[in-house]
């Protein structure tokens, strides 16, 4: 696993604070047995206002820390609709209709409702999905004398941000 420069200064941040933190709490509790050694001394007497900077320090640490991550996730996410973009570009206008038709529904719809979308007759909508599901796009499960269609879950979290199409 390759780590980025911004991974590495947030993981030396975090662990900056625990190492600060760490020593704060062991230097206090030394003191209270009597134990003080002469270099925590200042660390002692001095232990609210040190309460006080690392409380600070720890809120701004959060912040870089959180800076730096929502970078990464802010990548991911534009490559995802990258992703979903280029994979709607491969499908048939009838299959496009379903796939937005199942986002739109949060990736669950039944095989009748797909047949009564706009050009779409029981044939079309029969064939588009079994094309669908042969390629693994959505997943047909037999209630009753219900086709219900649910789109893979990883393809709905891909397509959920894609911009939708106007009809």
């Amino acid at each position: 696993m390759k780590l980025s420069k911004k991974s590495i200064l947030g993981i030396a941040l975090l662990a900056g604070f625990f190492f600060l933190l760490t020593v704060t709490i062991f230097s206090y509790h030394l003191s209270v047995n009597g134990n003080s050694p002469g270099i925590f001394a200042p660390l002692v007497s001095y232990h609210v206002e040190l309460m006080v900077v690392v409380s600070t320090l720890g809120i701004a640490v959060g912040a870089a820390v959180f800076y730096l991550m929502s970078e990464r996730l802010e990548a991911k996410s534009a490559d995802t609709q990258v992703t979903g973009e280029m994979l709607l570009k491969f499908m048939s206008d009838e299959d496009r209709k379903i796939i937005a038709f199942l986002v739109k529904g949060r990736g669950i719809a039944t095989q009748s409702e797909v047949s009564h979308l706009n050009g779409m007759t029981r044939l079309k909508a029969h064939r588009a999905v079994m094309r669908l599901l042969e390629h693994g796009i959505v997943l047909v499960e037999r209630v009753g004398k219900i086709n219900k269609l649910s789109l893979e879950p990883a393809l709905l979290n891909a397509l959920a941000e894609v911009p939708a199409e106007k009809d």
